[in-house]
């Protein structure tokens, strides 16, 4: 696949045009990054990100952007950023963080449904059990990705299953107020439910 001259193109033709593997596969070539690199990707970005959401375009659409914007945030390629005059990828993080709430607005479903979701009943139990305050608690306890563990917390926030707040440098979860309406499902006949409702009924988790 060819790499585009991101240098010399015309910004508006290259937002309408590019497709996102060719635009990876051109950042990958990039040996010395200019500010032009930069300019016209955000650029791009931007355009795209404004498309998406205007036209209320499918999970995979915004799936596509959000995760070449999570090869975009690399360690790697923000080091070799660093001398640029603009802070780009704290735009690009932005546009990420968009991307992911309007995924989890789309994905949302009825709290006893997002219940049999991967993790989390685990992350809830962790939180319930006061095992986990923290998102890096949880991110050590399951071992996920950082774009993983994202999604599946901001479905389980979209249900208000938790709660997000930041301190300092910390980010820090809690039990959300939709467990309370979810209390039915969970006492049922088991060990794991029968603490989840015990908890509930002290009120100290919520």
């Amino acid at each position: 696949m060819e790499a585009i001259d991101l240098i010399h193109c015309v910004p508006e033709k290259l937002a309408e045009e590019a497709n996102l593997d060719q635009l990876l596969q051109t950042v990958k070539s990039i040996e010395k990054w200019e500010e032009r690199h930069a300019e016209v990707l955000d650029y791009v970005y931007r355009q795209r990100l404004i498309r998406l959401l205007v036209r209320r375009s499918s999970e995979d659409d915004l799936s596509a952007l959000n995760e070449h914007l999570e090869c975009m945030l690399h360690p790697r390629r923000l080091e070799a950023m660093q001398h640029l005059s603009r802070p780009y990828s704290d735009r690009w993080a932005a546009y990420k963080d968009i991307l992911e709430s309007r995924l989890a607005s789309l994905r949302s479903r009825a709290p006893q449904q997002v219940l049999k979701m991967a993790h989390v009943e685990q992350i809830l139990d962790l939180l319930l059990s006061g095992r986990a305050s923290k998102q890096a608690d949880i991110k050590e306890a399951f071992r996920l990705r950082p774009a993983n563990l994202t999604r599946v917390l901001n479905i389980m926030e979209a249900n208000d299953l938790i709660e997000r707040r930041t301190e300092g440098r910390e980010k820090l979860i809690r039990p959300g107020p939709g467990i309370e309406r979810i209390r039915s499902a969970l006492e049922t006949d088991t060990p794991k439910t029968r603490r989840w409702a015990y908890c509930l009924s002290r009120g100290s988790c919520l």
